[in-house]
């Protein structure tokens, strides 16, 4: 079950219990924040870690595949063990 937690600087903290309910809302986040960047800048780009992110992101292409511009996408992979 998703709880909501406000603090005092006017943030939202979401406690997600399940993988499957973090998939869900990281899905409709990431669309969202898409949808806006692609009309204000042209294009969004994301950067992607390895781990488990790429499978909880699969909400996003199996749940928004046809309502994403994925034309606008530039995807980025990094390896968070190699920075310094």
């Amino acid at each position: 079950m998703a709880q909501l937690i406000k603090n005092k600087k006017k943030r939202e903290v979401i406690k997600l219990v399940t993988e499957e309910q973090v998939a869900v809302a990281l899905a409709q986040y990431t669309a969202d924040l898409s949808e806006k960047y692609i009309k204000e800048k042209g294009s969004f780009n994301v950067v992607l870690s390895g781990g488990t992110l790429i499978h909880t992101m699969r909400v996003l292409a199996e749940v928004y595949k046809n309502a994403v511009d994925w034309s606008k996408w530039r995807v980025f992979w990094v390896d968070e063990s190699c920075s310094s």
